[in-house]
């Protein structure tokens, strides 16, 4: 994509016609880049998406990636954080059962 995008600058900036965006090169290009939509989209999203640009479609993934893989990140950082709370909270029961025990005993 990088050498698309050199393309594109150098045509633009003598202002020639610029032939990354002809038909024929996009269609090619659709062959050779492979950018799936994301997997959580709904169907009708999917077949929006590849209508959309490469490079656009690009980014879009990019940016969903990104934030699957932090939401991914966030629930395992829940999970350790709820088995954590977990076991304190045994503890605390531990302790208050234990307690119990040592005033039933001080009373007799």
């Amino acid at each position: 994509m990088a050498q698309l995008n050199a393309i594109e600058k150098l045509h633009n900036k003598f202002g020639l016609s610029n032939p990354v965006r002809t038909a024929i090169v996009q269609a090619a290009l659709e062959t050779i880049i492979k950018i799936d939509p994301p997997r959580s989209w709904p169907r009708e999203d999917k077949v929006r998406f590849a209508r959309l640009d490469p490079d656009i479609r690009e980014i879009i993934a990019k940016r969903e990636n990104d934030r699957d893989k932090e939401l991914r990140r966030l629930q395992t950082k829940a999970a350790e954080a709820k088995r954590l709370l977990n076991g304190t909270e045994k503890l605390v029961q531990q302790e208050a059962e234990l307690r119990s025990t040592d005033d039933k005993e001080l009373r007799q």
